[in-house]
């Protein structure tokens, strides 16, 4: 977590979602490339480019013990993936539909896909 955003690594998260990433050593930026959509996140740049156009993120990409964490929420909406935040369990939940809390124990969540990607603050598949 930096300055209370969640930051995930991001060739992990792009290519469960079915990206390509590549990296340009020379400019220190990730290119990440799925269908029609290329995203372009720049270690320590708050700017992030969709198909060149910039959005500002409120926390720039860092490396952190060799992998390039961004904000969670700026890398799964890139790609139109929706994302929540449950408070109880401290995680950061990534689904291609919104999720809906029913507000039950057993079921928190209504989630009409089962593909749902699921970190905490330690990173796991």
């Amino acid at each position: 977590t930096i300055n209370d955003r969640t930051m995930v690594p991001i060739r992990a998260i792009f290519e469960v979602m079915g990206a390509t990433v590549n990296w340009d050593n020379a400019t220190q930026t990730a290119i990440c490339t799925k269908d029609n959509t290329v995203v372009k996140m720049t270690l320590n740049s708050k700017t992030e480019y969709i198909n060149d156009v910039p959005y500002e993120m409120d926390v720039a990409p860092v490396i952190v013990d060799n992998r390039t964490l961004a904000p969670a929420r700026y890398v799964a909406e890139a790609f139109g993936y929706f994302v929540n935040w449950d408070g109880n369990t401290k995680s950061v939940l990534i689904n291609k539909t919104s999720i809906i809390k029913d507000g039950t124990k057993e079921n928190p969540y209504l989630i009409s896909t089962p593909a749902q990607l699921k970190y905490f603050s330690h990173f796991e598949y």
